[in-house]
């Protein structure tokens, strides 16, 4: 199937040193994702084709292939589209604290790497074949080992908004605000406050406003990413509404919607006419499991892609 064209590689190299404590994992991709290894169309890829996109950064060729265009009036639309370039994979960094002869925790010395997972696994809001997800994300870094706490806590965080494409293209969305120094370790700390509105960092002009504001964890073992709700702004005046994660609803400037529900095995997409098109996700069908788009085509027929 198109979207199983991925392999899971993990790659494990374990440097082991006494300890006992929690492990804490971090990877490259918990704060902003370089654009070595970014997926999609990074700022600087080339486009040879409108199939195909060229990471300059690293030579990864991200192939999206375009299935149906969800039209009807105005721009309340989007082109349902099919991934088929490999999942590209990072290192984790398990880190662990380890303890002197006198008990005293000392600093973070142990590690190990491991490969990262699907985005289906890292992403339980990730839908296929929709206009996109939106989520939140943390950088974090120097995890120490808090007396006060019996755990790790991270010095710094700074989380901020990322919009994701079909195609993977990533857009980072920041507040402005500054980043969360000591919390960890200080209760007395000031807690900075996230949100709600976000501003594109890559000159798209897009603008995010969250439903309600947040502050960043310390906790090492919280997820670094999250599922967001709010709304997304282009600027063109076109509206995508968020709720947790997905894209439910998009609006033009002149007030024309497309709908989406989802579901567990695909999504409805119901557009400006209110024309109805179904994407249902393994379905078992002549001795094999499928994906199939159905639409209603000119002649009122049930046009299928499998």
């Amino acid at each position: 199937m198109p979207l199983r064209m991925f392999q899971k590689i993990f790659v494990i190299a374990t440097l082991a040193i006494g300890a006992m404590a929690q492990t804490v994992k971090t990877g490259i991709t918990d704060g902003a994702t370089p654009p070595a290894i970014q997926p999609g169309a990074p700022i600087g890829a080339v486009a040879p084709s409108q199939l195909e996109r060229i990471n300059l950064y690293n030579g990864h060729l991200s192939v999206v292939v375009p299935i149906l265009s969800i039209g009807g009036r105005g721009e309340a639309g989007y082109t349902i589209s099919v991934r088929v370039s490999t999942q590209p994979w990072t290192a984790q960094m398990s880190s662990t604290a380890v303890y002197d002869n006198s008990g005293t925790p000392t600093q973070v010395t142990g590690f190990n790497h491991n490969g990262s997972y699907s985005n289906a696994e890292l992403r339980p809001y990730q839908s296929n074949y929709s206009p996109g997800i939106v989520y939140r994300k943390r950088a974090a870094r120097t995890p120490y080992l808090c007396a006060n706490a019996g755990a790790h806590r991270y010095d710094k965080t700074l989380s901020h908004i990322v919009f994701e494409e079909p195609d993977g293209t990533q857009h980072e969305l920041y507040d402005g605000t500054v980043v969360q120094t000591g919390a960890g370790c200080n209760p007395s700390a000031t807690i900075v406050t996230r949100g709600p509105r976000f501003q594109a960092t890559d000159g798209s002009g897009i603008t995010y406003t969250a439903d309600a504001t947040f502050t960043d964890s310390p906790n090492p073992l919280d997820p670094h990413e999250n599922a967001t709700s709010g709304v997304l702004l282009f600027p063109n005046g076109t509206r995508y509404t968020v709720v947790d994660g997905k894209i439910t609803e998009i609006k033009d400037r002149n007030g024309n919607r497309t709908k989406i529900e989802y579901f567990s095995n695909g999504l409805d997409v119901h557009d400006s006419q209110d024309r109805i098109t179904t994407v249902r996700t393994d379905v078992y069908e002549s001795s094999e499991y499928v994906d199939l788009i159905r639409y209603k085509g000119r002649m009122a027929l049930t046009t299928r892609f499998a």
